[in-house]
């Protein structure tokens, strides 16, 4: 058997790998033609450069360090103040040290900090702000796989507890789970979502993030942030608190499209609860508080912080590390490629 990122059970399994594109500059020794180059833009699509491939094939190769791209500059629109559109950073590179630095936990956790350590180093002396990154990552990964009580492994059974922000500064992350082959919802994302609810009764000025894209074999049509929606709001959640990010299909795919989102469209957002399944919230706490690190931080501070969770109490299933740093390794390769 095979797991998803998302916590589910399924005969064989592929994950999405994100391809770099970027762009070669040419030298040219004959005669420069400048008209209209330099107000030339060039785009990429976000969607392109993705294909399916298997958990095996994720376990790259270390990658050559140097390969590079200057960053094109880009303007916030809105409310520049509080929408941040990426990480600044001198350039775009792929360090080696960073897989080193994920398979080194993986394979080996706290054991391996003195080797992680010495490519944190390394990295340092190269871009010390993607150092601190990973550091903060690494940090955070031992965190939510430790067996001593912290605020990233404490699990809250079926509602967010007490204490948490009463303002629309909230918002409730609730992670999809495989449809039916119909695109009706199982059992377990039912629990999630009356977990969510009794989460969004109580914290009732808060907005509700549904994630997840379409996997129903026989109905493409149904998402899961789709069918999610409808749910909450056929029980009593006003429609214009639910958000539905429908395109992911990994768990690293939610977390890049939903902080998009809430980038884009929510700026007052900045403490996020995440609500899924106990096994599953981990790997949910540590992608999401990830992806804020590599592409929301600025000055060392990142722009989204995992307050808090509310669990469904599923116990049906597990997730290993490795999925966890494959996952890693899908945001450091989107990350570097905005």
């Amino acid at each position: 058997m095979f797991f998803d990122l998302r916590g589910r059970k399924q005969n064989t399994y592929e994950a999405k790998k994100v391809f770099l594109t970027g762009l070669s500059g040419f030298l040219l020794s004959g005669i420069l033609m400048t008209a209209g180059c330099e107000n030339t833009e060039i785009k990429e699509d976000s969607a392109a450069g993705k294909e399916s491939v298997t958990i095996a094939s994720l376990q790259q190769k270390e990658t050559p360090e140097e390969t590079k791209e200057e960053p094109a500059a880009k303007e916030a629109s809105g409310n520049s103040g509080n929408i941040i559109t990426e990480t600044p950073a001198p350039a775009k590179v792929r360090y080696k040290e960073v897989e080193k630095i994920i398979n080194l936990y993986l394979n080996s956790g706290e054991a391996a900090r003195d080797e992680i350590n010495e490519n944190l180093e390394t990295l340092r002396e190269k871009n010390p702000e993607a150092a601190l990154q990973w550091e903060e990552i690494i940090n955070l990964w031992s965190a939510v796989e430790s067996s001593s009580p912290n605020e990233y492994n404490t699990l809250n059974p079926d509602i967010l507890p007490d204490g948490l922000s009463e303002t629309d500064s909230l918002c409730l992350v609730v992670l999809g789970y495989q449809l039916n082959y119909d695109g009706s919802m199982k059992d377990e994302l039912i629990g999630r979502l009356e977990t969510a609810k009794r989460s969004a009764e109580k914290y009732p000025n808060s907005v509700i993030l549904c994630t997840g894209g379409g996997t129903a074999l026989s109905n493409l049509k149904a998402t899961e942030a789709g069918e999610m929606k409808k749910w909450l709001i056929d029980h009593g959640i006003d429609e214009s608190r639910v958000i539905a990010e429908q395109s992911s299909l990994s768990t690293g795919e939610n977390a890049i499209y939903s902080l998009e989102i809430l980038n884009r469209d929510y700026p007052e957002v900045c403490d996020i609860a995440i609500i899924t399944s106990d096994y599953h919230m981990a790997t949910g706490e540590l992608l999401f508080g990830a992806e804020s690190i590599l592409r929301y931080q600025v000055d060392g501070i990142s722009k989204y912080k995992i307050v808090s969770n509310a669990a469904y109490m599923a116990s049906s299933d597990t997730l290993s590390k490795n999925f966890q740093a494959t996952s890693l390794k899908e945001l450091y390769s989107d990350s570097i490629n905005h």
